[in-house]
């Protein structure tokens, strides 16, 4: 039976509630409309699908139809989304996301083992079995036991309930109507909105997003071939150049040409009555928001020791802006679906999205281990803003508006900007036994750094300028592989250290408070391959000291020792605690030190871009640049010092040689000789 309503002249409406059509029409065997769509629709035959042509009864069907419109309205619970793969390489991906701010807490049935430190595997349990609070207090200094057991003991006892979740009220309607050469699809309406005001933290949650598409036939002889897109229109409808655009001769109906272009399109006979033209206009309202995202990442291998657990918790995501067809926009429905074919079709947009906090939660576990190095990273005050701009106008445009606002004529440039307030990492790594350097078996680095982060990465995808032939025949623009290249220029990352400190044994480095390590790229541009050339500028600046190295005696810390009994020097000389340069990447790989553009004086001395740039890329120049180096006395008497906490016996040997370097320079200069063809 049929319940609905059925509207006469398009306003009278007659519902119908419970009808069944006569057998007549729909013969008896389907008077349960519930095997329809499967093998065997009949009750006493069997059906032979390759007699039937699908394809024409479904071109048919959309021959019939004119106009339909489309009402609905949902409430649905948000499901904790839980998926473990394993990939062909062998190593296990879990992901598990969940709406909310609902943080794995501590669960019974958890095994004793879990306990006695970090796990290195996963288990075939969810992420949340593994984030507990008892978890989280074990000591990483702790060896971890072996696989876990997977037995019944280890289910968690309380599992998901969607039920226990305030839901979501959707709306959506969507209306249209479909001609021989003009498909036209309106969503004026598709909303989403989730409150709830009855948990320990309220939340509301809002999504909006209206649009259209429009799809005809092209315009007769229009074609794709060398066409780069143009920039969309400034203040005209998104529909509005498609209104006077019509087909002349014989050709297939187009929802049959997007459909099944392998069909109704011959190769040998394609013409523009074949290609469509298309444009789309879609609006995220600034009222899109997303109260939290909790989000858990874990991977592992069976062959490999380790595994990483990531749980971070996602808050205030928002996203506003607008995607448009760029201005005659054509499109060829036979052409594979390739990426080379993708990027001919990059759409006009302005688009902001960005999570205001973003932070690792105190209640769950998150470490890395890969069998050689544990850390537990901890992060707080986390933000991303990224912005995806193309197609909004010309240079023209900027000069008239006089704005800040960013102008991309060609491609598509995405900018994200990141930031973290604070974060820190306390890992351990392994290290092989050195007896002669007191380092014995068992001996571990341990790094702890508390610091703050910020960055902005650009990514500019843009049409290649071919200002030369790539191949002998000319330049190659049919293939938009080499016709596009991605810019870097612009993105930099700077770091900033609070707390930073190195442990080995009886040895500990202790980097100073407010350090700063900045990359800024100047430029880097490089094609779809990523072969290319990149220009970026390193500093650091330990702000006037230097990092600490402190020893005391075998079988202490220099953490408990009294000051009396360790003995420290700084590391660096006084050059070398400030530096500014540039870094050049070649298309091979190969390093290159530059004078930095942004120097504010040219710094000249033994430890200025010429001594980097003789150790990575020597030349004729770098042997007396590193001779010069040796006959700096206050350099060489800092390296013996810090030598000399490192093992005695090395300092000795190191003194020795440095001495007859010395004394052979003075023997050179007495005799008036500089190079090294005259002391034979």
């Amino acid at each position: 039976s049929f319940t609905g309503h059925l509207l006469l002249f398009g306003w009278i409406p007659f519902p119908f509630i419970s009808y069944r059509l006569p057998t007549f029409i729909i013969p008896q065997p389907h008077a349960l409309l519930e095997y329809l769509l499967t093998e065997q629709p009949f009750a006493s035959a069997r059906l032979r699908r390759e007699n039937i042509s699908e394809e024409k009864i479904v071109v048919a069907s959309l021959n019939a139809l004119d106009s339909w419109s489309t009402n609905l309205k949902a409430v649905v619970t948000p499901p904790a989304l839980e998926v473990d793969l394993t990939l062909p390489g062998g190593i296990t991906v879990a992901v598990e996301l969940l709406h909310g701010r609902d943080a794995p807490t501590s669960r019974k049935g958890i095994g004793s083992s879990l306990a006695d430190g970090i796990p290195r595997e996963i288990s075939n349990e969810t992420l949340s079995t593994w984030m507990t609070n008892h978890h989280k207090q074990a000591n990483i200094n702790t060896p971890v036991s072996g696989r876990m057991s997977t037995s019944a003991h280890l289910i968690p006892s309380k599992l998901f309930d969607a039920n226990s979740l305030v839901p979501w009220y959707f709306e959506t309607s969507v209306s249209g109507f479909i001609s021989r050469d003009k498909i036209v699809i309106n969503v004026p309406v598709c909303t989403g909105r989730h409150q709830d005001d009855e948990s320990s933290t309220p939340s509301l949650s809002m999504l909006n997003l209206t649009g259209s598409i429009v799809i005809c036939r092209a315009k007769s002889g229009a074609t794709i071939l060398d066409r780069r897109p143009a920039p969309i229109r400034r203040g005209a409808s998104s529909n509005s150049h498609l209104a006077e655009l019509n087909s002349s001769g014989e050709a297939p109906p187009i929802h049959a040409l997007m459909l099944y272009p392998d069909t109704y399109v011959s190769t040998s006979k394609r013409s523009s009555n074949n290609l469509v033209e298309y444009d789309y206009a879609f609006d995220v309202s600034e009222e899109t928001i997303l109260d939290a995202i909790s989000l858990s990442y874990g991977a592992s291998h069976p062959m490999l020791k380790g595994g990483t657990i990531i749980s971070c918790m996602l808050e205030s995501i928002y996203a506003h802006g607008s995607v448009f067809a760029r201005e005659g926009a054509i499109a060829d429905p036979s052409e594979k679906l390739r990426k080379r074919n993708f990027l001919r079709h990059l759409p006009a947009i302005e688009l902001t999205a960005g999570i205001q906090k973003t932070y690792i939660p105190k209640q769950s576990t998150s470490y890395f281990d890969d069998g050689n190095t544990r850390s537990i990273p901890e992060m707080e005050g986390g933000r991303v803003m990224i912005q995806i701009i193309g197609g909004n106008g010309d240079e023209s445009s900027l000069n008239s508006q006089k704005t800040d606002q960013i102008i991309v004529k060609e491609g598509i440039k995405i900018i994200a900007d990141f930031g973290v307030s604070s974060f820190s990492s306390n890992s351990e790594t392994n290290v092989n036994e050195f007896p002669e350097l007191d380092i014995f078996e068992g001996s571990k680095l341990c790094t702890f750094i508390l610091g703050t982060f910020d960055g902005c990465v650009i990514f500019h995808l843009r049409p290649q300028v071919m200002v030369e032939p790539r191949v002998s025949t000319g330049p190659n623009v049919f293939n938009p592989l080499e016709a596009y290249e991605i810019d870097f220029s612009g993105s930099s990352l700077s770091l900033r250290i609070k707390e930073c400190s190195l442990n080995l044994g009886h040895r500990r480095v202790i980097v100073p408070t407010e350090t700063t390590f900045a990359v800024n790229v100047i430029k880097s541009l490089v094609n779809m391959s990523f072969e290319g050339t990149t220009q970026c500028e390193l500093s650091w600046d330990f702000q006037g000291s230097s990092p600490i190295l402190q020893v005391t005696s075998p079988g202490n810390t220099p953490a408990q020792s009294s000051h009396e009994d360790r003995q420290q020097v700084p590391v660096l000389i006084k050059d070398l605690c400030q530096g500014r340069l540039n870094m050049e990447i070649s298309p091979v790989g190969g390093l290159s030190f530059t004078q930095a553009s942004t120097s504010r004086e040219d710094k000249e001395g033994l430890y200025d871009w010429k001594f980097f740039n003789a150790i990575v890329s020597p030349d004729e120049d770098s042997p007396t640049r590193i001779r010069d180096v040796l006959y700096d006395k206050k350099t060489m008497y800092k390296l013996l010092a810090v030598t000399k906490l490192v093992n005695a016996d090395l300092e000795k040997v190191l003194r020795y040689f440095l001495t007859q370097v010395w004394r052979a320079k003075e023997i050179f200069d007495q005799e008036g000789i500089s190079e090294p063809g005259k002391v034979i």
